[in-house]
């Protein structure tokens, strides 16, 4: 509690600081840079900088059966699955902040980085060009890897068990016609330990974002320490296919190799997501993936956690699911109405069906343009 306490009265400093500056002074992953306006220092200073203060709530019934083979458990309650506070802003036409803080993932004060998604300061050099850093996303490819954790309903078991934010810095590059943006990122490497920070294990991330209006990408090459000296490499292709204004596509296969390791196909992941719009006010899906893992390597546990770790090396998992999205507000998606239905297959007999109904509300407590 006493830790909420420190939390919530940070949140409202940074919200009524931000406001009392505004008296004196006029002022969700990564996008690319703007076009902003080259001004001298004393405009600048005089200058009305955007900010927002979000937070964002989502809240599901769930029902889990799952099938051990020798045994069957049904379990069902209301769970709280996400409280985000989200801070953005300028601090002048160049430089910019981003923070994201999920109140449900502390335990203490000395998790409070742990807890915290992003954290991150951007530079605009140009308008093409950037550099950040701080607490960010490491930069791996594929859309269900890249959508906020509040909206996925359910996960392949290579993205739900990698970890997504890690200290670092990057760089981009932003194309003039804005269809392109290349990223080059160090990071702390995903597979570091949560309680032993200084290891020498990093990640070296590169990563392309294009956006073609039918076709979008989010493609990267990864090179990750897993061990002191060791690597597992990932080359990760997301595809989205914007078929019509009422139907896409995303496929994403993301193949992981180790050094050593014999076959270069003996550990991916493929992951396919069907998605009807309906005039903006609803969606409905479709999604399943595949992961396997037969690296044969008994000192690799960092291919699938679900698989390597969970269950042993050389095994395999299927899932699918199907649900749906309704936005009651018009020209508005601050509020989203879910539900869905998840099933997956696993070859060491464990099955689980997951049914769920819920809801995410976004709240903008300050905005200034």
């Amino acid at each position: 509690m006493r830790s909420l306490r420190f939390l919530i009265t940070a949140g409202l400093v940074l919200v009524f600081g931000a406001w009392a500056q505004a008296q004196v002074r006029e002022g969700e992953g990564v996008e690319a840079p703007g076009t902003p306006e080259q001004t001298s220092v004393e405009q600048a200073d005089s200058k009305k900088q955007p900010i927002s203060v979000h937070f964002n709530v989502r809240v599901d019934w769930e029902n889990h059966l799952t099938d051990m083979g020798d045994s069957v458990a049904n379990k069902s309650a209301f769970s709280g699955k996400y409280i985000n506070f989200m801070l953005n802003g300028n601090i002048s036409d160049n430089f910019s902040y981003h923070f994201r803080y999920r109140f449900n993932r502390v335990t203490s004060f000395s998790d409070f980085f742990d807890a915290v998604d992003w954290a991150y300061l951007d530079y605009d050099i140009t308008p093409n060009w950037r550099v950040s850093a701080g607490k960010q996303m490491v930069y791996i490819g594929g859309f269900e890897y890249d959508y906020a954790p509040i909206d996925v309903y359910f996960w392949s078991g290579a993205n739900e068990n990698i970890t997504c934010y890690e200290m670092g810095v990057s760089g981009q590059y932003t194309t003039n016609d804005g269809r392109n943006t290349f990223v080059a990122q160090i990071t702390n490497s995903p597979f570091s330990s949560r309680s032993i920070r200084f290891e020498n294990m990093y990640a070296y991330n590169l990563a392309w974002y294009g956006n073609y209006g039918f076709y979008r990408s989010i493609w990267s090459v990864n090179m990750m320490n897993y061990a002191k000296g060791k690597f597992v490499n990932y080359i990760a292709l997301g595809n989205r296919f914007n078929i019509a204004p009422f139907l896409a596509v995303e496929l994403d296969y993301v193949n992981r190799y180790y050094l050593g390791q014999g076959g270069f196909f003996g550990d991916f992941s493929l992951i396919g997501n069907l998605i009807f719009n309906i005039k903006d006010r609803a969606n409905i899906f479709v999604k399943g993936g595949f992961d396997y893992n037969d690296s044969g390597n008994d000192d690799i546990l960092v291919g699938p956690a679900a698989l390597a770790a969970g269950f042993g090396i050389g095994r395999e998992s299927g899932y699918i699911g199907a649900g749906a999205e309704f936005f009651p507000l018009k020209r508005s998606k601050d509020i989203r109405l879910h539900a869905y239905w998840t099933t997956n297959n696993r070859t060491d007999n464990f099955k689980s069906h997951t049914v769920a109904v819920g809801f995410t509300w976004l709240l903008r407590a300050f905005e200034r343009k």
